[in-house]
């Protein structure tokens, strides 16, 4: 019964998905901190970031966050270089191929499917 209800009111949440003009579908993280190459799908209408302590729970959060403008926020308040200020790839810890940090973002506006990356080696995020 209980499983049935809850079914109930996940499938109507799900049913005003269509109302939204956009929203984040998928975050593709690439050699980023802990993180090697991870995808990570936002099923709507709820999202559970779970884990224990320095697993890349808010590698995660921050790097979902470089996909959203926020309103009277800075232009720079939300960008991977803000976000992750330590992160350096130093070229000399690599003999032939430093690894190349990618986030992408794959989200929907208005019912168009749209991609955007953000991509860092070692002379700074783009």
């Amino acid at each position: 019964m209980v499983s049935r209800v809850f079914h109930q009111i996940w499938e109507q949440l799900r049913g005003k998905r269509a109302s939204y003009k956009y929203f984040l579908e998928e975050v593709r993280i690439q050699e980023l901190r802990g993180i090697k190459d991870l995808r990570v799908p936002f099923t709507y209408p709820v999202s559970v970031i779970a884990g224990p302590n320095a697993c890349g729970k808010s590698t995660v959060l921050f790097s979902a966050a470089c996909a959203y403008k926020v309103p009277q926020a800075g232009v720079r308040e939300f960008t991977p270089p803000s976000l992750f200020p330590n992160f350096k790839v130093a070229a000399k810890e690599f003999s032939d191929n430093p690894p190349h940090t990618i986030l992408e973002f794959y989200y929907q506006q208005n019912s168009e499917k749209l991609q955007m990356r953000w991509s860092r080696s070692t002379k700074g995020w783009n």
